[in-house]
């Protein structure tokens, strides 16, 4: 258990604090399908609210810092793995408890999430299409097939 939260911790300490993962994302099944992670909201509300918060003292933190500025979302993990926490606006924190799924439940969200896939397919036929009509250079259509396909 330990290693596999360890792992989590790690993951989502890239795709959350390094690459400031987007809250309007969290309902897309992008970590549910990708990473095998799901992030339950447990408590919301002002940060003096809030039963975690990086800085608080009670629990270590990943980067320990104050989470963004302004408008700007930020993130921070609990060293064991076990709680996210957002700031998505100003005073508006969110804590998560981090769930590791199992193979049945990522397969549940890939079958609940299959549309985007169908979207992607259409997008690749389309450059295709607009490659065979000499619309657009074959450099440029495969730059376009690697950014799409970098979604998946």
């Amino acid at each position: 258990e330990s290693n596999k939260r360890n792992r989590v911790r790690d993951i989502l300490s890239d795709v959350l604090i390094n690459n400031m993962f987007p809250f309007g994302k969290l309902s897309s099944g992008e970590l549910e399908i990708k990473y095998g992670i799901h992030l339950h909201q447990i408590q919301r509300g002002m940060h003096m609210n809030m039963r975690h918060t990086p800085q608080s003292g009670r629990i270590g933190w990943v980067a320990n810092v104050v989470l963004a500025w302004g408008s700007s979302t930020g993130w921070d993990i609990t060293l064991d793995g076990k709680i996210a926490c957002c700031r998505v606006n100003y005073d508006d924190y969110i804590n998560f408890e981090i769930q590791i799924l199992s193979g049945e439940q990522i397969q549940e969200y890939k079958n609940q999430f299959a549309q985007p896939e169908i979207e992607l397919v259409n997008k690749l036929a389309t450059i295709k299409t607009m490659l065979d009509r000499n619309l657009i250079t074959l450099k440029e259509f495969e730059d376009k097939k690697r950014e799409i396909l970098a979604i998946v």
